[in-house]
């Protein structure tokens, strides 16, 4: 699965456990930083999350603002399928997982 966007980078984790994003030409602007910085579940954690859920091993993570409610995306990669989890960046509760469409991710 070939995507051009930058993968979610830990940069905040090493500083303090919050989940840092580092996306091309597309960078959070400073209320979501903020909520990243004080989001509870950090990237590493939705991470592993994602992959004890599926049994698989992640490929991919992005966040999303909906609404004010942050969560991370995680795709997964098992049996030569991708699957979407997403995280609550707060409860750190699985919210959803579905098999990720290639076709979708590329429109986002």
């Amino acid at each position: 699965m070939a995507r051009t966007h930058l993968l979610a980078v830990a940069t905040i984790v090493a500083l303090g456990g919050a989940a840092g994003i580092a996306q091309a030409g597309d960078k959070p602007d400073a209320q979501e930083m903020a909520k990243l910085t004080a989001a509870k579940t950090s990237l590493s954690q939705a991470i592993a999350i994602a992959e004890k859920e599926t049994g698989g091993k992640a490929i991919d993570a992005d966040f999303d603002n909906e609404n004010g409610a942050l969560s991370l995306e995680i795709e997964v990669l098992k049996d030569n399928a991708v699957s979407k989890v997403i995280i609550d960046a707060d409860s750190g509760k699985i919210l959803k997982v579905a098999v990720a469409n290639s076709e979708d991710e590329e429109n986002d």
